[in-house]
């Protein structure tokens, strides 16, 4: 069993520890994250190491082995990315933060290295990199080690699910969002952060694919496609958000997001699971 690590501050406070400009942003921060949230207790933060606490391993496909190879060998600098382009990565958080419930159970499918569930409050994550899950356990989460379309955890476990920039990657994004919806509880949410190809930065992603450590393997996904999956999985598309609109050389600023798609590169749709329990 992994530890549970010690409540940290509250998420509001958490955020603050975000490296500058972050701390540049707060205000924008703070409307979306009240500091008075009932029972909120941020697992982790950005900026704490928690705990030591073990990596669950479960079932892998040594098929999807390649694809998590580029994690295992850079996942410093896969992490690094997110100190580069702060102000791209806040907005990102700033876009998702609205629909992450501020309570209950939730978990991460693609967890990487904790840079969204931390802040957001979700408390567990799964991923295949192992690399990637040690900086995931050293903000705090609980991590289990193994694949988005097989996740071993029993039915209407948790409360949430989040899934960022993880579609692109998994081999069968039908299978990942079917599991999704088996482990969420009934009226559960599932909420899904993906890089649209359509807009200007996914366009520029998949014509520079090739030369990518990390896209390389990427397929990437448009708003109408990610909308079509989620119904043929039985979820209730819900609302729509978007933030990105610029090249992230030209995001000096933090852009706040905007309802719908179709002109940012980031895309966060809201979904409720419907099934009757």
């Amino acid at each position: 069993m992994s530890e549970l690590v010690e409540p940290v501050p509250a998420l509001h406070d958490a955020l603050l520890l975000l490296p500058a400009p972050a701390r540049n942003v707060t205000a924008a921060l703070l409307p979306v994250l009240p500091r008075g949230a009932e029972g909120l207790q941020a697992r982790t933060s950005v900026a704490s190491v928690a705990s030591r606490a073990d990596t669950h391993i479960c079932w892998r496909n040594p098929g999807a082995m390649a694809k998590i190879q580029p994690y295992e060998a850079h996942a410093d600098r896969y992490d690094a990315w997110f100190e580069r382009h702060e102000a791209a990565y806040i907005a990102e958080l700033l876009a998702l933060r609205p629909f992450v419930p501020l309570s209950g159970h939730g978990l991460e499918i693609g967890v990487g290295s904790g840079r969204f569930a931390a802040p957001l409050g979700v408390r567990v994550g799964i991923d295949p990199s192992r690399a990637m899950l040690g900086h995931a356990r050293a903000r705090g989460l609980e991590v289990v080690q193994g694949v988005a379309e097989a996740l071993p955890f029993e039915d209407s476990r948790f409360d949430h699910v989040l899934v960022v920039t993880t579609l692109c990657f998994v081999d069968s994004p039908q299978a990942m969002l079917l599991q999704a919806r088996r482990v969420l509880r009934p009226g559960g949410d599932l909420v899904l952060g993906f890089i649209d190809r359509d807009s200007s930065l996914g366009r520029h992603y998949e014509s520079h694919r090739e030369a990518s450590v990390f896209y390389r393997d990427a397929t990437f996904y448009s708003a109408g496609e990610v909308e079509r999956l989620l119904v043929e999985a039985g979820f209730d598309v819900r609302s729509w958000a978007q933030t990105l609109t610029h090249a992230l050389a030209d995001d000096e600023q933090i852009e706040a997001a905007r309802p719908g798609h179709g002109q940012g590169g980031f895309v966060v749709v809201h979904a409720r699971n419907d099934k009757v329990g």
